[in-house]
């Protein structure tokens, strides 16, 4: 049985997306990168990535969520991160992604800022 690695519901016009579990694997969260897609097709414009349920991260992560950043730019999307567990925030802070990340403390914190 595999572990699943997100969740995603609809909330107040954002997609609310909630990561868990360990990013270390790009390949682990193609699922991830084919629901944005979808979602961005379907005409969504507003994501809450959630990082509270991560509980390890490296270097592969990391490139996944820029990619994942990239491609909402892209399209003219509007992202916010919320719940940055502090490891992954001292993590951004070094590669000094968090001077361009937008950044919450809290879903409904998330959902006010887009909104």
């Amino acid at each position: 049985m595999t572990e699943e690695r997100f969740t995603s519901r609809s909330e107040q016009e954002c997609t609310v997306l909630e990561l868990k579990g360990k990013m270390i694997e790009n390949d682990s969260y193609d699922d991830l990168i084919v629901h944005v897609e979808n979602q961005l097709s379907l005409g969504k414009r507003k994501f809450i990535i959630d990082l509270g349920g991560l509980r390890l991260i490296n270097s592969s992560g990391i490139n996944l969520l820029v990619g994942l950043i990239k491609k909402l730019n892209d399209h003219s999307a509007q992202v916010v991160f919320t719940r940055v567990p502090e490891k992954v925030s001292e993590l951004l802070n070094i590669i000094r992604l968090n001077a361009v990340l937008s950044v919450q403390n809290s879903i409904d914190d998330g959902i006010q800022f887009l909104n």
